[in-house]
């Protein structure tokens, strides 16, 4: 997440903007949603089994990451009702 590429889709070009903040740690298996001009990235799994359940948002008005949640133990359950 370190690298942000934006592509330009009138010019057909890429580009790479400076980002400010602290991106997340590089994971996969993670959730992401774009609302708002903002792109959610939350949870997943990192090296060395890491498993992530931090909610991270890049601005995308500011081009700034911000940590908005983090959670270092505990697990979320969903019942069926």
């Amino acid at each position: 997440f370190s690298l942000i590429l934006m592509f330009c889709p009138e010019t057909w070009t890429w580009s790479q903007p400076e980002v400010s903040g602290t991106p997340p740690a590089p994971r996969g298996r993670h959730s992401a949603v774009l609302y708002n001009r903002r792109l959610h990235v939350f949870g997943g799994y990192g090296q060395a089994n890491a498993v992530y359940g931090d909610l991270n948002t890049l601005d995308l008005g500011t081009l700034s990451w911000n940590l908005n949640y983090f959670r270092t133990s505990g697990s979320c359950t969903v019942q069926n009702q």
